[in-house]
């Protein structure tokens, strides 16, 4: 799932390059870099249920439990997809 999710947001940022600045992770424990404050991010993704934890102002962890599966995976996906097209 870890891969998955990789690289689901590996598209993601070559679609919004100007959005997403870096992904980078180890299996499930991921980390998103966005271009600007992560913390509007975070409360963006929060606001369209989506919980996620925020390092001091420059990424934002992911760090879904391991038992989620593919279409956790695309809901995720589509969250933060919708909240960087915002």
């Amino acid at each position: 799932m870890g891969r998955l999710l990789m690289e689901g947001l590996a598209k993601l940022q070559a679609a919004h390059p100007d959005k997403i600045k870096d992904v980078r992770g180890v299996g499930l424990m991921i980390g998103l870099e966005p271009v600007g404050d992560a913390r509007a991010l975070a409360a963006a993704l929060l606001e369209r249920g989506l919980v996620t934890s925020p390092t001091v102002t420059n990424v934002i962890r992911l760090v879904p439990p391991l038992i989620i599966d593919e279409s956790h995976v695309a809901q995720a996906l589509g969250v933060i997809g919708d909240a960087i097209a915002a």
